[in-house]
């Protein structure tokens, strides 16, 4: 049964599911949604309220459980998605009595038996007149209080592997003080007399999932012992007579009394966690001070647990902390100027991956540039990733510098050359000193070639514990460098082991050739030109698209034009790899040109670059194959992936066309979340090249503004400093506009079409009349890099 038909029938079966037995008993809704790349359900249980939490005021409001397959063009059979609705139904009927613990099972439960994905969020409050009758004689309180207890399992390659720790967001009700005018002050610098409004919220870990926190227990702790302590904090600190600190306040004193005070009160939740419930690790802090008015807030502050990661051999004072907002995160500088340094890099990165205490969570581009300190050495490529660990700074450090010396590191001489390069710069939004390790890296805010990759990863914020973006510290480098000197550190993209990188935003760079090389008999426009087994036409066939200006030579043994048969990966292969191997034939003649293969599957993927490919070109991005990300990630290769919706046969289709957010900002925003897919695949960034899909799932008006305005879409802030690809040749929309109905002659359209890509800042055009396109290319280039 496919699943759009199922919709009605399965909304039905959950209720009657949920609905037996006694009355009080969760009600539910139901959302199906499916894509080409995607099926999805997502529960939402609403709970009449439990007699017992009744008594304490506790609401449960809502559980919305997300189960999502990522198996292109999978619709699960309904027997699968009964029996998930099963397993739920029965956890859930037994929620309300057994408090979070039944909850956590549902998780365990659902990643063994289930073949979905899953995240989880569950919603409960505490109503306010509760909240004051708990708290007491002398707790001026008021609002709700609320829970939000969530997980997002780790997805890598399209897999479920482990969950990430629950975490259990709660919202305080807002603690009131009063506080009296300070009589010590001068006149018209005194605070006037006013209830001050402090907000709290935290989210902490829960440390073991079957530690059992039941409601009832639960909603008494938070009241009875946490409520009562946030207040006596809240008091102590706001109490503090303001004479006490006025000296270091500027032009506005009352203003920055109450930034200083929510810093007070969170450096001191932080510190000393005494007051949160027992079972519960403290992760961050969040304090907001203002008036009684809810949309008065006069300072904020955030902070991180004092006891979160502390080195076991270093006493906790070599711990510092600060008081803006924490991350899980590490980040890690990468660099080498010997030897194969991009070699060097991704070894790195693969014994990183490959240590059970490490993963990389994402990569930063790549960067060429010039030596800093010791300037006669070797050009570096230096980039940066994020990581999570629980080691320590130390034990992380000694591992970091293991793996540079198990990849040939010998240092020489200080900041001199280096085969392989692992500095910890970031640890978790923690300062850290010691005589062997400073955290944040001491050099690091000087460094533009540490800056910019960081931006990649860090696009946003403030690097905590530093108080500036990765943007502001760039920012600054700009100002103070030489004003007559010219921008010389551009992202850095291979594209075969002897072939020039891509260097995008490099106004310079001269715009790649990709010639494409059917070897389909039912491509659109070359069918049956290039057959798979006339090895030495195709050798010709491959010297003459060199000869004329390709500098890549992309390979397909799929055609995929509108309603085109699918063939087995198996022929697909047949077709592909005697084209490469003819190529390999040429030897010096080809030296220089790179081989891509257009592929969507990850079969085909495998063999060509096995068979000697550089390059897989994807027009799904790992949609229509899951295998496909996991893939690219082990096979270490370039990989273009491309925006489309759908399938060939179902791209046009209405519903693929249909852009209501506008086609430049949906194309941004969808790609960005197949680069999000790639890098937790194990793609690393400097890899990607992004293609925007022209004549794929897109109108001809559509396909006209992403070329008018490619450069709104390169320079989009989710997708900036990727390499781009742009294929427009000879596709329908230009026979559309030209008249041309047969594909072969529509050069004169797809030369304006490509100097469109050019002047918009492609750095490879994919085309079928290679050299007629070379030439508009040369002199697009005159015109447009200079």
């Amino acid at each position: 049964m496919r699943l759009q038909g199922m919709g009605a029938l399965t909304q039905n079966n959950f209720a009657w599911e949920l609905s037996r037995g006694e009355d009080d008993t969760p009600t539910l809704t139901a959302q199906i949604a499916s894509s080409a790349d995607i099926t999805g359900l997502t529960f939402k249980f609403g709970h009449r309220t439990e007699p017992r939490l009744a008594r304490l005021g506790f609401e449960p409001l809502s559980l919305i459980q997300g189960l999502n397959d990522y198996r292109p063009n999978f619709k699960p059979e309904y027997a699968v998605m009964k029996s998930a609705v099963d397993l739920v139904a029965k956890e859930l009927a037994e929620w309300p009595d057994n408090g979070i613990a039944s909850f956590i099972r549902i998780t365990h439960s659902l990643a063994r038996e289930m073949p979905f994905h899953t995240t989880y969020s569950c919603n409960m409050q505490l109503n306010a007149s509760d909240v004051r009758q708990m708290a007491g004689e002398g707790v001026d309180l008021s609002n709700n209080l609320l829970l939000n207890l969530r997980t997002s399992p780790l997805i890598r390659g399209g897999r479920f592997t482990f969950p990430s720790p629950w975490e259990m967001q709660i919202t305080f009700p807002d603690v009131h003080v009063m506080h009296e005018p300070d009589s010590t002050q001068a006149s018209g610098s005194a605070r006037e007399s006013r209830s001050t409004r402090v907000k709290t919220r935290c989210t902490a870990i829960l440390q073991d999932p079957r530690h059992e926190i039941s409601s009832s227990d639960l909603g008494h702790a938070l009241i009875k012992e946490t409520m009562t302590s946030l207040r006596d904090i809240a008091k102590s600190a706001l109490g503090t007579p303001l004479k006490e600190f006025s000296d270091s306040f500027d032009s506005d004193p009352s203003a920055r009394a109450d930034q200083y005070f929510a810093e007070r009160i969170a450096a001191r939740l932080a510190s000393d966690t005494s007051w949160l419930v027992s079972g519960l690790r403290l992760k961050e802090i969040d304090v907001s001070v203002g008036t009684w008015k809810e949309s008065d807030i006069l300072g904020h502050a955030s902070a991180q647990a004092a006891q979160n990661v502390l080195e076991s051999d270093q006493p906790p004072s070599q711990l510092l902390h600060n008081t803006t907002p924490a991350s899980d995160s590490v980040y890690v500088a990468l660099g080498s100027n010997v030897g194969d340094r991009l070699e060097a890099i991704e070894a790195a990165c693969r014994a990183i991956d490959e240590d059970q205490d490490m993963r990389i969570l994402s990569t930063s581009a790549l960067y060429e540039t010039e030596p800093m300190y010791v300037e006669n050495q070797e050009r570096f490529l230096n980039g940066a990733c994020e990581i999570r660990t629980e080691l320590p700074p130390l034990q992380l450090l000694d591992r970091l510098q293991a793996l540079e010396k198990s990849l040939g590191r010998v240092k020489t001489i200080e900041k001199g050359p280096r085969s392989i390069d692992l500095d910890i710069l970031l640890y978790k939004g923690q300062e850290y000193v010691s005589d062997r390790l400073t955290i944040p890296h001491a050099l690091m805010t000087e460094r533009e070639f540490v800056m910019r990759p960081l931006r990649n990863i860090h696009p946003r914020g403030s690097l905590t514990p530093l108080k500036r973006s990765a943007n502001g510290y760039l920012e600054s480098l700009r100002r103070s460098a030489d004003p007559d000197s010219s921008p010389s550190m551009y992202s850095y993209t291979p594209t075969g082991p002897i072939s020039d990188p891509l260097t995008p935003m490099n106004p310079k760079q001269r715009t790649r050739v990709m010639s494409i090389l059917n070897t389909t008999p039912d491509s659109f426009s070359d069918g049956g030109v290039n057959s798979p087994n006339d090895l030495a036409a195709l050798r010709e066939s491959i010297r003459q698209h060199v000869q004329d200006g390709a500098t890549i030579i992309d390979i397909g043994g799929q055609s995929s034009r509108p309603n085109a048969p699918d063939v087995t990966a198996e022929e697909e292969i047949a077709r592909v790899v005697p084209a490469i191997e003819a190529f390999k034939v040429l030897g010096p003649e080809a030296e220089g040109v790179a081989i891509s293969v257009d592929t969507y599957r990850a079969a085909v993927a495998e063999a060509a670059i096995k068979a000697g490919a550089h390059i897989i070109n994807d027009i799904s991005f790992g949609l229509l194959d899951e295998d496909m990300l996991p893939t690219v990630a082990r096979l270490g290769c370039t990989y273009i992936g491309m925006h489309m919706r759908g399938t060939p046969a179902t791209m046009q289709d209405k519903e693929n066309t249909e852009y209501p957010d506008g086609v430049v900002e949906t194309v941004a925003r969808e790609l960005a979340a197949r680069v999000e897919a790639a890098q937790a695949a194990g793609i690393r960034r400097w890899r990607l090249i992004l293609d925007p899909g022209v004549g794929f799932a897109k109108t001809q008006e559509q396909n006209l503004e992403l070329l008018r305005r490619l450069p709104d879409l390169i320079h989009h802030g989710r997708i900036q400093n990727f390499p781009w690809m742009v294929g427009s040749s000879r596709k329908g929309f230009i026979g559309q506009i030209t008249g041309v109905a047969e594909a072969r002659e529509r050069s004169w359209g797809t030369a304006a079409t490509v100097t469109a890509a050019v002047a918009g800042g492609a750095d490879v055009v994919r085309v079928h009349d290679v050299a007629e396109m070379a030439k508009v290319v040369k002199m697009s280039d005159a015109l447009y890099r200079v």
